[in-house]
């Protein structure tokens, strides 16, 4: 059965002190043991403009912040309304996070990335933003740059989803156990400055966030591969990667994206 897989890689080695860049834009990650009470997670050498954060265990599901949204705003990947109490924020060397179960319980550990330098022109690589739906299908969302994933979600309760240059035309897959759309309805093409999207990624007033990678040598790598039931390895990425989601694209077996990262040091207080 096919599934997908998307590798992000920053050209450095995995230590402590410096920043890691790849293209245009920087990428660290980490890992801190929730406390249940506020907590500061800094020495990434940046303020974060896109953070990702899942526990190790079932405390909950992965959750993100983008700059582009409110100040008290975070977005979970599950069919979940957004959490407006302010449980990311970002710092200049860093982000804080609260006590939301999926950010910081007691004695959890949480696994993170970070990105920063969004560049939403011809020369950008990676591309985060916000849009209000105004009821029309076909509606062009522009990043700057052709992308090769793009991943939308709803402030609302549906899940995020994605699409990559690998995917069949009008497909869009779910972070969730959800089967695929493969009516268009959601992100329904990628195009040479951004991508388009079908009704329910454009519903009139509705709140949407967006992130968009483009391929680049050593930093970002998109592909499908069909399963064989035995264990394999992945190749021709052309750099190890410090992150990979990979979804099974099959409807009967609609599995959750797992994230795979590695790690690297960070101080937390």
């Amino acid at each position: 059965m096919p599934c997908y897989f998307l590798g992000l890689s920053f050209i450095a080695p995995i230590v402590v002190s410096p920043k890691a860049h790849a293209a245009n834009f920087t990428m660290r990650t980490g890992y801190y043991l929730g406390t249940g009470t506020t907590k500061t997670i800094s020495g990434l050498g940046f303020q974060p403009s896109f953070v990702m954060i899942k526990a190790s265990t079932t405390a909950g599901v992965a959750v993100f912040k983008t700059s582009s949204m409110a100040a008290s705003t975070t977005a979970f990947f599950s069919a979940t309304a957004d959490n407006a109490v302010t449980n990311i924020s970002f710092s200049a060397d860093g982000f804080t996070v609260g006590t939301l179960a999926n950010v910081n319980a007691v004695n959890v550990l949480y696994r993170w990335t970070a990105f920063n330098g969004s560049d939403c022109t011809a020369t950008g690589y990676f591309c985060e933003g916000t849009y209000t739906g105004t009821g029309v299908a076909g509606r062009a969302i522009t990043t700057g740059f052709q992308p090769n994933m793009v991943m939308v979600k709803r402030s609302t309760a549906v899940a995020a989803h994605f699409r990559t240059t690998s995917m069949a035309a009008n497909r869009t897959e779910f972070f969730t156990s959800t089967a695929a759309d493969t009516a268009g309805n959601y992100i329904a093409s990628l195009s040479a400055t951004g991508f388009t999207v079908g009704n329910t990624d454009n519903t009139n007033t509705a709140t949407y966030y967006y992130v968009a990678f483009r391929s680049g040598a050593g930093s970002f790598a998109q592909g499908t591969y069909t399963g064989n039931a035995t264990s394999r390895s992945i190749t021709g990425l052309g750099f190890q990667p410090d992150l990979v989601f990979v979804k099974n694209s099959t409807s009967a077996t609609a599995k959750i994206a797992v994230p795979l990262c590695q790690v690297i040091g960070t101080s937390e207080t």
